[in-house]
């Protein structure tokens, strides 16, 4: 079960690697995006954002860090979730579902991420390190 526990660590850590990677790529298109949420510091946001993604990806492929990851990670997904598809504001249908749709994406990886802080112990940094 280590071989499946460790190729699910890495997929969720490549994950978020290239969604970080995507915010410095893409950044001008993700600044317009988050300017026309209304988001505050637009242009901070996305970088941060991205700085979290990246950083808590990577921690969490090499297995290092990775309860700060877990809830950096976690926090930023419920962040992004109710400032960025508010859902229940929408009145179009398809817009509100498209943002429901996205909002229940960042829900379901954020408890995805709290799970498997049950799996790390609080001690030990390399908790999750199966190497």
């Amino acid at each position: 079960m280590d071989i499946v526990f460790f190729v699910g660590r890495l997929v969720l850590g490549l994950f978020f690697t290239m969604k970080g990677v995507n915010h410095f790529q893409n950044k001008d298109g993700l600044i317009a995006y988050s300017k026309s949420k209304n988001l505050p510091a637009p242009g901070a946001s996305v970088i941060i954002a991205g700085i979290i993604m990246l950083l808590g990806g990577l921690s969490l492929i090499f297995g290092v860090y990775v309860e700060i990851a877990l809830w950096a990670l976690a926090i930023l997904m419920v962040v992004i979730g109710f400032m960025m598809h508010k859902f229940w504001a929408e009145t179009d249908p398809g817009a509100k579902s498209n943002e429901k749709i996205s909002f229940m994406h960042n829900m379901a990886h954020a408890g995805a991420l709290l799970m498997l802080l049950q799996l790390a112990d609080a001690t030990l940094p390399y908790a999750l390190n199966i190497f």
